[in-house]
């Protein structure tokens, strides 16, 4: 499984992520694969099995990096790696990006919406897109950062204008309280409280994972911040 966390701050935008497939499927017969992608019938019956023959078998990796940069500072992150007809959707949205020049955070989230909507309508996910609307006269650059929900076909505003925010999706819900409580109180705290805290984020949840799920599900751990003019990974 997964966890995503992106938080707006008034000094900058905190994404982080974690590095683990959700399940990775090898498939000897990539038909099969596709057909078990749009039957969810099919979908659950094998996933419930763990097995069909020799033709899946399943794995977790720590190799996928769920963060993309792109032009204008903008960032997308996703839960992990979506198969599609044409293989990882991490390089159509990576071709997508680079072939358009998105100037705001909420117009490339308009746009990545719609061509999930046209392109890969079976797609069901959620992908966080961060990053600052330019300067406005006296009104300096602001954070901001947007929720494309694609099992609804719908936009999320989390921070916009200003505002602070938090979201995160997660394998589980070990965080869900301590970041409401964050939520209403960012303003009050550091930039660098709001990396340490998505790091803390994860890595509680990957322990939650490991000893009370008896699951290792959660590996790894990147950390972007974005602000006006920059984005830096956290070392």
């Amino acid at each position: 499984m997964s966890m995503i966390i992106s938080i707006v701050h008034p000094d900058g935008i905190v994404m982080a992520a974690d590095r683990a497939r959700s399940r990775h499927i090898i498939a000897q017969d990539m038909n099969y694969l596709w057909a078990l992608i749009q039957d969810k019938n099919l979908q659950k019956a094998v996933v419930d099995s763990h097995t069909n023959g020799d033709n899946l078998s399943f794995c977790y990796t720590n190799t996928e990096i769920k963060i993309q940069t792109f032009k204008n500072n903008i960032a997308v992150s996703s839960g992990g790696m979506w198969q599609t007809k044409g293989g990882s959707l991490n390089s159509h949205v990576d071709h997508f990006f680079n072939t358009h020049d998105f100037k705001t955070p909420r117009e490339a989230a308009e746009a990545l919406l719609e061509y999930i909507k046209t392109k890969h309508p079976n797609l069901k996910s959620g992908f966080h897109v961060c990053g600052y609307n330019p300067a406005n006269g006296d009104t300096p650059p602001r954070p901001c950062m947007y929720f494309v929900n694609t099992l609804e076909y719908k936009l999320e505003a989390i921070g916009e204008n200003g505002n602070t925010g938090i979201f995160q999706h997660a394998a589980n819900n070990s965080m869900i309280e301590f970041s409401k409580a964050l939520a209403n109180n960012i303003s009050g705290l550091t930039l660098q409280d709001m990396v340490e805290y998505a790091a803390f984020a994860i890595k509680s949840s990957a322990m939650y994972e490991k000893y009370v799920l008896s699951s290792n599900r959660i590996q790894g751990l990147d950390i972007l911040v974005i602000t006006p003019n920059k984005t830096e990974w956290v070392k």
